[in-house]
């Protein structure tokens, strides 16, 4: 599908708070409507889509976290993304955001 579906309210404030490779990753993840796997992500393939260098790649992804977008999982690498940030107060488990959805990749 060509199509995304993403919440307007957490699409106007990403672009807010987010540096443009930040951006860039946001709308990537929050773009996808199916679980990523170890072959549609990682910084070769975000390049490819994207045009981000790995180092804006790793800066924006060390950014998604620190700002609530991405949370570490158990396996090294992998995330869960939500549209709208966790604080890190909240347990991660029981949020669940208004209108987003949660992907695990």
């Amino acid at each position: 599908n060509i199509y995304a579906r993403i919440n307007k309210e957490a699409l106007f404030a990403a672009r807010r708070e987010l540096t443009d490779g930040e951006f860039s990753l946001w709308i990537f993840f929050a773009s996808q409507s199916e679980k990523l796997t170890d072959y549609d992500f990682g910084p070769t393939i975000i390049e490819k889509e994207l045009g981000i260098k790995r180092a804006k790649y790793t800066s924006a992804i060390d950014g998604l976290v620190k700002k609530g977008y991405l949370v570490p999982v158990e396996r090294k690498g992998y995330y869960d993304f939500y549209e709208i940030p966790i604080d890190s107060d909240d347990d991660k488990y029981n949020y669940i955001a208004p209108d987003g959805e949660k992907f695990s990749f």
